[in-house]
């Protein structure tokens, strides 16, 4: 190849001219998601038997909210009343752990003259970045034996060698043609 004596900015500055390839970003997003996964999974099943919660108080005669964000019986929510409802309330905001009896919850949605209160079980995260995972780890396979192998059909996988790319795969009889579906 010669040298034209013209050169791209980037390759000025010492960067090249390609982007990212999709493979090493689903590489990476297979394992995130897999890390994400298994961190939710984990924190559903224990928190079936262990329960965190951070009660945050506002300062006594400041008439605002306590403001609850709770881990236990299977799902994670927030709750959110006035602390009128709740005189007894501590003044100061901390973490509770403790041990709770095995009832998992479900959905728990309540709004009522000043309290709300949410609750979404775990298990729909986890089967949410499970799935999503799951279709990311099939699809950076799928990729991966496309590239060990090139020349194969494109619908059925047979390997074209020394065939024509213009006949049809003596396999599935799909049009001719290899590589990328």
């Amino acid at each position: 190849m010669r040298y034209t004596g013209t050169m791209h900015a980037a390759e000025s500055e010492g960067r090249g001219l390609s982007k990212p390839s999709r493979g090493r970003a689903r590489r990476v997003a297979k394992w995130v998601g897999l890390v994400i996964s298994v961190i939710v999974a984990s924190a559903w099943i224990g928190s079936m038997w262990w329960g965190v919660a951070w009660w945050q108080v506002p300062p006594k005669g400041s008439g605002g909210n306590v403001v609850i964000y709770v881990l236990g019986q299977g799902a994670i929510g927030y709750s959110r009343f006035s602390l009128a409802n709740a005189p007894n309330a501590s003044a100061a905001s901390k973490w509770y752990f403790n041990r709770v009896p095995f009832r998992p919850l479900w959905w728990l949605w309540w709004d009522s003259r000043g309290s709300r209160t949410l609750m979404v079980p775990l298990y729909m995260p986890t089967f949410v970045v499970g799935a999503a995972t799951f279709a990311v780890w099939r699809r950076d396979r799928a990729a991966a034996w496309r590239l060990a192998h090139p020349r194969a059909c494109v619908k059925c996988g047979y390997d074209r060698a020394g065939l024509d790319p213009a006949v049809a795969c003596p396999e599935c009889g799909a049009a001719g043609g290899v590589g990328k579906a």
